[in-house]
């Protein structure tokens, strides 16, 4: 049985109650995580790190600040290539700042790639959706910082650890609330506090 630290556990079962209370999962989610078991191997597997104060935030009863946010590392080791949930902030003067998480999995160059697809003049082409009308709306990335990251897996187990990373995208995604969310949406994730 593998050791995990207090983070891992909780970003295990978190993910994991994310993944299953979704009712609708495409083929190869349930493909490669029909059950808890081989879930909790590839969280093992990865090797994740995780921001420095990540578990003290997902015990506050209150959400980070933005000043928090924009303090998580920045992958300061350019030379080493890792796959990452990222976060970016957009701020503009007089609105409500807004935040983004993605996942940066591309086989080769992987978080690398993401933070530098998002500068120049043509970042909006690799923008999701809501960023992009963001960015159209004014707002300007401020801040990109990461919240956990690892090693890029081998080729043979990256279509598995994609998916991952995909749920654990998920679990940010809804522990920070950076969703776009109708009027009186909640997405019942009651199941979530700690």
């Amino acid at each position: 049985m593998p050791t995990f630290s207090p983070i891992l556990q909780v970003i295990t079962l978190l993910s994991w109650a994310v993944f299953s209370a979704t009712v609708f999962k495409p083929s190869a989610y349930t493909h490669h995580f029909g059950t808890f078991t081989p879930f909790e191997s590839a969280c093992t597997l990865l090797n994740l790190k995780f921001a420095p104060g990540l578990l003290s935030m997902f015990r506050s009863a209150t959400p980070p600040t933005v000043d928090w946010l924009k303090s998580l590392p920045t992958f300061v080791k350019s030379s080493q290539v890792v796959w990452a949930i990222y976060l970016c902030v957009l701020q503009k003067p007089g609105c409500r700042d807004k935040v983004y998480i993605g996942s940066a999995t591309e086989a080769g160059t992987g978080l690398q790639r993401r933070f530098t697809e998002y500068e120049g003049p043509s970042a909006t082409i690799y923008m999701g959706r809501y960023m992009k009308a963001a960015v159209k709306d004014g707002y300007v990335i401020t801040a990109k910082g990461v919240m956990c990251w690892c090693p890029i897996p081998s080729a043979g187990i990256q279509p598995k650890m994609r998916t991952l990373f995909h749920v654990l995208e998920a679990l940010f995604t809804f522990a920070l609330w950076t969703l776009h969310t109708p009027n009186g949406g909640d997405f019942c994730l009651g199941h979530m506090s700690l």
